[in-house]
């Protein structure tokens, strides 16, 4: 990812997917993986690196997010929306998990904002 703020999309194709997609959960340690270590300016100006304590983890369905509690790191900021409503961070992931057009797109699109 190359954008430096803002609303990412990372399109991926998937499809049978209704409260859990593995598709995504992989997308989303690939992201967390690259963005992990990069520079990120901070309050008042002070540049410091990503770490795990800078992500948030929010998936829609308890099935996502036991999916990726499975393959992020412990201490991973992992939950549902309810969990973390009225919380920041520098990264947010949001993946949707459904395939199916009454819940969602065939190709869904992981939501990365970058704050």
């Amino acid at each position: 990812m190359t954008k430096e703020s803002g609303i990412i999309f990372s399109s991926i194709q998937h499809d049978a997917n209704v409260q859990q997609s593995d598709e995504e959960v992989e997308r989303v340690k690939a992201i967390y993986d690259e963005m992990r270590g990069r520079f990120y300016t901070a309050k008042y100006l002070s540049v410091r690196p990503l770490g795990l304590n800078d992500f948030l983890f929010i998936a829609p369905y308890n099935a996502q997010v036991r999916a990726l509690q499975k393959v992020l790191p412990n201490g991973a900021r992992i939950g549902s929306v309810d969990r973390f409503q009225g919380q920041v961070a520098p990264v947010c992931i949001l993946p949707p998990c459904s395939s199916y057009d009454e819940y969602g797109a065939l190709y869904s699109s992981l939501i990365v904002p970058l704050c």
